[in-house]
């Protein structure tokens, strides 16, 4: 099961997922209570910390709230 699916079972808050592929995302405005998570798919050459998703592709993750 999804991790992001079961946390927001448990607390009751909204996600949103956004994943970018050839573009960047300057800001996002959050509401209360939602939680917007960014898997940005764009990471040669990055140098941040990598997580990888099921398929085994390489992201960075940002979080909003």
């Amino acid at each position: 099961m999804d991790p992001l699916y079961t946390m927001a079972k448990r607390t009751g808050k909204k996600i949103v997922r956004i994943a970018v592929e050839g573009g960047v995302i300057q800001n996002v405005d959050c509401p209360s209570g939602v939680q917007v998570v960014v898997h940005d798919y764009d990471v040669d050459g990055s140098e941040a910390d990598l997580a990888e998703d099921d398929s085994g592709d390489e992201f960075i993750e940002s979080v909003w709230e």
